[in-house]
């Protein structure tokens, strides 16, 4: 009987050692996965931040043509720089709306879509299409990047 009794210890001593193994073996494996992903994410942000620091924007002037306003840029930075988004007065989101748009050309005309080149001027021209006189209403333009950086520029023509 001792025999048996014995045996019995014994398998459930390995019952639960291979019950807590598996569950430690699952805890290091789902851990690894959420770890890798925030090496990932740690990884994304400092790239994000390296963008950021080459993007150098200076504020040259702007003018109005009608229903249009030119800002013009000098792009001293390391890279290119892609515009994502523009906002006026920090309420009028260009790319929602439909009766402005705005582009980037170069000082010789050529247009750029939405790409400001390293080392050169370029001019963003923000188009109205139902205001007469927007020049007067534009405070500041705040321009949103790839890289999500912000970019400020305001309007002292006033």
């Amino acid at each position: 009987m001792k025999c048996s009794r014995g045996v019995s210890e014994i398998v459930s001593a390995m019952i639960i050692i291979a019950v807590v193994v598996s569950g430690l073996g699952l805890y290091v494996g789902l851990s690894q996965q959420r770890i890798l992903g925030e090496t990932q994410s740690v990884n994304d942000t400092m790239k994000s931040a390296e963008d950021q620091l080459t993007e150098l924007i200076e504020h040259l002037g702007m003018l109005k043509n009608s229903s249009k306003i030119h800002i013009f840029v000098y792009n001293y930075g390391l890279k290119n720089i892609t515009i994502s988004n523009v906002f006026v007065n920090g309420t009028i989101n260009m790319a929602d709306n439909q009766d402005a748009t705005y582009y980037v050309r170069s000082l010789a005309g050529a247009n750029l879509s939405k790409i400001i080149p390293s080392e050169k001027a370029s001019e963003i021209i923000l188009n109205f299409t139902n205001d007469s006189n927007p020049l007067q209403h534009i405070h500041n333009i705040v321009i949103r990047t790839d890289s999500d950086k912000i970019i400020e520029i305001r309007n002292n023509t006033n």
